[in-house]
C-alpha cells in the first residue's frame, strides 16, 4: 500500500488525496514541510520519487535553477539515472550542473572507514562525474551520513532557489541493523539541518 503523509514537523499529519502522476505537483511539499512517502513491495514509491525528480529539475522559464540533494540507501546512482533518463532528465548533467548532489549511502556500509570520494568509486555510476558522494560505513552510527548530508548542502550551485532534500529510503537504515530510536532522531535531525541551512529548503522523505 503507497501512502503520503506531508506537514511542518515530524511525523506529519496524512494527506487525504492518493498521489498519481498527475496530481504529483500538488505533492512537492513547500518551504519547511516534510513529506513521507511509505510503500511496499506491491506498490513501490520509486514513481513519485521520480516524479519528484522531474518536477524539481525540468522547470523551464525560471530565472534561477533548482537544486535538489539525493541520499540514496536503497538504490545505486545507475539504477536512478536510467529511469530519469526515459523521461528526458539527465542526472549526470544535473550534478555538472551543480543542480543535484547524489550521495551513495549504502554501499560502502560493510566497508572499512575512509575519506569520502567524490565521483571516484561509485557503484555503477560513471567514475568521471564530480558530485557523487560515497558515505563512509554506516554499521555503528548514522553520523557520517549526517555529517555527509551537511557537506552536500554546500555542493549546491549558490544560486540554486527551491531546494529539495530526497532521503530513500529509510526503513533500509533498520534493515541494515541501526535502532528505529536513532533513525527517528536522525531524522528529525536532518530536518533540523535543512531548516537551519535555509529557511526555503523543503524536505521530502521517503519511508
Amino acid at each position: 500500500m503507497l501512502s503520503v503523509v506531508k506537514g511542518l514537523t515530524f511525523p506529519p499529519s496524512r494527506l487525504s488525496q492518493a498521489p498519481t502522476r498527475s496530481n504529483i505537483r500538488h505533492f512537492v511539499p513547500q518551504a519547511g514541510q516534510v513529506l513521507l512517502i511509505t510503500d511496499s513491495p506491491a506498490s513501490s514509491a520509486q514513481f513519485l520519487v521520480q516524479a519528484l525528480l522531474q518536477s524539481q529539475l525540468k522547470r523551464e522559464g525560471e530565472a534561477f535553477g533548482r537544486g535538489c540533494i539525493i541520499i540514496s540507501v536503497d538504490h545505486d546512482f545507475a539504477h536512478i539515472s536510467a529511469i530519469a533518463a526515459r523521461s528526458n532528465l539527465n542526472l549526470a548533467q544535473s550534478i555538472r550542473d551543480g543542480a543535484l548532489v547524489y550521495v551513495d549511502a549504502l554501499s560502502q556500509a560493510s566497508q572499512p572507514p575512509s575519506n569520502l570520494d567524490d565521483g571516484v568509486g561509485a557503484p555503477d555510476g560513471p567514475p568521471t562525474t564530480p558530485g557523487i558522494v560515497i558515505c563512509p560505513p554506516l554499521a555503528t552510527s548514522l553520523r557520517p551520513l549526517y555529517d555527509v548530508i551537511q557537506q552536500a548542502f554546500e555542493r549546491l550551485s549558490p544560486n540554486a532557489v527551491g531546494k529539495l532534500l530526497i532521503l530513500g529510503d529509510v526503513s533500509t537504515l533498520e534493515w541494515m541493523g541501526i535502532p528505529a530510536t536513532e533513525v527517528s532522531r536522525f531524522v528529525r535531525a536532518v530536518r533540523a539541518l535543512a531548516v537551519k541551512a535555509s529557511s526555503s529548503f523543503p524536505c521530502a522523505l521517503v519511508l
